[in-house]
C-alpha cells in the first residue's frame, strides 16, 4: 500500500487514504476500526466512551452529550467488540508471576438469581487476564481458568491465590497437569486386592511446580473474626520463596484483586452496589466490562505501577519536577511502550487475519 492523500469528512475529521499497487484499489485508514462507517465526529465517540468507562450509565451519557440512547448503545457495542479483538491480538505470551482469583456478585434485570463476574488478575503487571460471567458452578470456574491460560506463555505456571471457594481448586488442578499411564505392576496389585473394577489405565497428575494458596475469612455478625491462610497445593516454603523473589511479601492474600474489583465497580455502572443501572443480559454486561478493560489496560495510568526516576525531570513554569514515570498495565506487561489515548485505541486497526495467527 502507498499513501494516496487525505479526505475531509462532513463531520470535520481527516481520513487518510491508501492505494494498493497491485490492484489499484483505494483503502481507508479507518478500516477495521471503531470509526469505520460512522458519520459522527471522533471526538464525540471518544468522550462518550470515556464517560461510560468512568461509571456513567447509557442513559446518563446520552443526556450529558445530548445524543440518543440508541446511538450511545451502538457506539458502545462497536467499541466493546473492537477492544475484545484488540485484547485477542495483544494479550498473548504473558509471563504471569502471581494470579489472584475472585468473583463479584451482581444482578441482571429480570433475573431473580444473582450473577457472578469471575476475574483472573495478575498482581505484578496489574493485568486483568480473563473475565467470565455466570453462576457459581464448577463449569464456570473451568471456563475462567481456560480463558486465563490462553493468554499466558507456554509453560508458564504462576503462583495462584484465592478465597476459600473450592471451585478454584478443581479448575486450577484440572488445567495444570498431564495424563500418565498407570504402571502394569500397580494395576495388578490393585486387582489382586480387589480394589480395581474396570477403571481406566490412565490417571491425572498435577504439575509439580503448581502452587496454590487460599485465604479464608470467617465472619460473625458482619464482622471479620478470623483469617486463615494455607497452601493447598505445593510446599509452603516454596510458595513464600517464589513470591519474595519477585518483590511480594510472601503472604497468601487477595488484596490486589479486591482493590481491582473496587475499581471495576466504580467504572462499570451495572456493578455499582444498589444501582438502578441494570443490564438486560449477560452479553450486555460483558460488553461493558470489555470496554472498561480496554481503557484500563492501555489508556489509564495505574498508581501502583509508577517507577521512580533516577533524576527528576524539570518541567515548564513553576511545576514541581517529575519524580516518577507513569505506566499502564499494558506497559508494565511489555505489550506497548507508551500510554495510549482513547482516540488511538478507537482508531487502531485490528484485521481478522491477525487474530488467526498463532501466538508468537
Amino acid at each position: 500500500l502507498v499513501f494516496d492523500g487525505q479526505r475531509s469528512l462532513r463531520n470535520g475529521d481527516e481520513v487518510r487514504l491508501f492505494k494498493c499497487q497491485h490492484c489499484g484499489g483505494k483503502f481507508c485508514a479507518r478500516r477495521d476500526t471503531v470509526m469505520y462507517g460512522l458519520k459522527a465526529p471522533t471526538q464525540d465517540v471518544k468522550r462518550s466512551m470515556a464517560a461510560l468507562a468512568e461509571g456513567l450509565s447509557i442513559s446518563a451519557t446520552a443526556r450529558v452529550f445530548e445524543r440518543g440512547r440508541g446511538t450511545i448503545q451502538r457506539w458502545s457495542n462497536r467499541s466493546a467488540a473492537h477492544m475484545s479483538r484488540l485484547h485477542d491480538l495483544m494479550l498473548r505470551n504473558i509471563q504471569a508471576v502471581k494470579v489472584e482469583l475472585d468473583e463479584l456478585r451482581t444482578r441482571i434485570k429480570g433475573q431473580a438469581d444473582a450473577t457472578w463476574v469471575w476475574v483472573a488478575f495478575e498482581a505484578k503487571s496489574k493485568l486483568r487476564l480473563a473475565t467470565h460471567i455466570g453462576r457459581r458452578t464448577q463449569d464456570n470456574a473451568h471456563i475462567l481458568i481456560h480463558k486465563m491460560k490462553q493468554t499466558l506463555a507456554e509453560g508458564c505456571v504462576p503462583v495462584f491465590s484465592s478465597d476459600g471457594l473450592m471451585l478454584y481448586f478443581g479448575a486450577v488442578t484440572g488445567h495444570y497437569g498431564q495424563w500418565e499411564r498407570i504402571p502394569a505392576e500397580e494395576i495388578q496389585q490393585q486387582t489382586s486386592k480387589g480394589k480395581r473394577k474396570k477403571k481406566s489405565s490412565w490417571r491425572w497428575v498435577v504439575d509439580a511446580s503448581l502452587l496454590y494458596g487460599q485465604m479464608i475469612k470467617r465472619y460473625a455478625r458482619r464482622k471479620l473474626r478470623e483469617v486463615k491462610r494455607e497452601v493447598v497445593i505445593g510446599d509452603a516454603a516454596e510458595y513464600v520463596r517464589r513470591l519474595v523473589a519477585v518483590g511480594f511479601s510472601g503472604l497468601i492474600t487477595t488484596a490486589y484483586i479486591e482493590r481491582h474489583n473496587l475499581q471495576m465497580r466504580q467504572s462499570v455502572s451495572p456493578l455499582i452496589r444498589r444501582t438502578w443501572s441494570l443490564v438486560c443480559s449477560e452479553q450486555a454486561l460483558e460488553r461493558r466490562l470489555e470496554l472498561q478493560r480496554g481503557i484500563y489496560h492501555f489508556a489509564k495510568p495505574h498508581g501502583g505501577l509508577r517507577v521512580k526516576l533516577d533524576a527528576p525531570i524539570a518541567r515548564e513554569g513553576r511545576r514541581i519536577p517529575r519524580q516518577c514515570q507513569q505506566q499502564t498495565p499494558a506497559i508494565a506487561a511489555g505489550l506497548t511502550n507508551h500510554i495510549w489515548s482513547l482516540e488511538e485505541i478507537l482508531l487502531f486497526p485490528v484485521h481478522s487475519d491477525q487474530l488467526a495467527l498463532p501466538p508468537a
